[in-house]
């Protein structure tokens, strides 16, 4: 009966965790390439990287926090919490697997009232799978990956948001997990 009581216990605790910041609000705006980004021609053009970033950022900012949504580029930024997500780097050639490694590396800033309250800078590689065919597919490996790592960075700036930038961007040891791509994670301060 004890341990029934105990398991209760801690089932009502971490779900008070999770729901605790279920309510958080997000708006995400599109993302964009830095004026020194380096990436190819082609795959600037044939695989829209801003696109896969937003739709995959989104998807998982929205697992996390429901109510998140899409900042449209012609409305007026909103007072609450907006998160931009800047492209400063994509690594790799058409070619698919076979051209070697591809990478994007990202900065996203959490911002309000146009103030930047953090910022983190992330990359995702995958050296490619031979069963991995299409360049563009490979990167949306890595944009998945940079979704997932953005909203857990979001998670832990949203349990301590009195912690500097620089706290927030400890880096944590690369997993390829699930084929995932390589994770590597730079912090900017």
């Amino acid at each position: 009966m004890k341990i029934f009581r105990l398991l209760v216990v801690l089932m009502l605790a971490f779900g008070s965790i999770a729901l605790a910041h279920a309510d958080d609000k997000y708006y995400l705006q599109a993302a964009e390439y830095d004026a020194t980004a380096h990436v190819m021609g082609r795959v600037r053009t044939e695989c829209g990287i801003e696109g896969l970033l937003d739709t995959h950022v989104l998807e998982q900012v929205k697992q996390r926090f429901p109510a998140s949504e899409r900042l449209d580029s012609a409305a007026p930024v909103p007072s609450g919490q907006v998160l931009s997500i800047t492209i400063l780097n994509v690594g790799g050639i058409g070619g698919g697997p076979w051209t070697g490694a591809k990478s994007i590396t990202v900065r996203a800033e959490l911002k309000r009232d146009g103030k930047v309250l953090s910022s983190v800078v992330k990359n995702r590689q995958s050296k490619g799978h031979p069963m991995q065919f299409g360049t563009c597919s490979i990167f949306e490996r890595c944009a998945k990956a940079l979704g997932k790592d953005i909203t857990g960075w979001l998670v832990k700036s949203a349990k301590s948001p009195s912690t500097s930038p620089s706290e927030n961007n400890s880096p944590t040891a690369p997993t390829e997990e699930q084929g995932e791509p390589k994770a590597e994670e730079e912090t900017s301060g």
